[in-house]
């Protein structure tokens, strides 16, 4: 998939949790980074939730958890996509991507790829991020999980539901999201 895009790839042989196992390494704008999708598919499975704890790290920060023979493989040492470790939900748009921090409780928080600044965004708690038509869709930790929505800039937050609302993603021109174990859609 990664060739079919045209963006360089080299597979890595070496051992993780004291077995053996593969991953990739990536060239990502000019720098070469690790990326293991095994470790970021979490269990259960779960469709619209992903981790992001083993994307784009360097060889320093993947060394933590996995070894390898480096020989003949380039040297993954930008430290510029690190803090995806320590984010639970992400959306993008543009060259914005908006996260919940993990490191600050799940803060909503944004990364500025063009200018590589991260910038608080709210004091609320999110997770289950999406984004539409310069709006943020979530499942809001500060009040019960309900589904809320906000500004980019973090004004305007209000709540959409009263009960707590999951797997929230944009469809077209809908938000759909999972309550009681049903899926609901709304206009964005």
């Amino acid at each position: 998939m990664f060739k079919e895009m045209g963006i360089p790839i080299k597979y890595v042989e070496g051992r993780s949790k004291n077995v053996g196992h593969a991953w990739l390494k990536v060239k990502v704008s000019g720098q070469w980074y690790n990326l293991d999708i095994t470790w970021n598919d979490p269990l259960p499975n779960n469709n619209y939730k992903r981790s992001y704890k083993y994307f784009l790290l360097s060889d320093s920060e993947l060394r933590k958890t996995h070894s390898w023979n480096n020989t003949g493989l380039p040297v993954a040492k930008s430290t510029k996509f690190n803090f995806f470790k320590s984010t639970s939900s992400v959306t993008k748009n543009g060259s914005t991507i908006y996260y919940a921090n993990d490191k600050n409780r799940q803060r909503l928080y944004s990364y500025n790829v063009s200018t590589n600044k991260h910038k608080k965004i709210s004091n609320t708690r999110v997770q289950y991020l999406a984004y539409k038509g310069g709006k943020i869709y979530f499942s809001n930790y500060t009040n019960h999980g309900e589904l809320a929505v906000m500004k980019t800039n973090g004004k305007g937050q209000k709540n959409l539901n009263r009960t707590f609302t999951k797997n929230i993603y944009v469809s077209g021109k809908y938000v759909v999201y999972q309550t009681n174990n049903k899926y609901y859609k709304r206009a964005a």
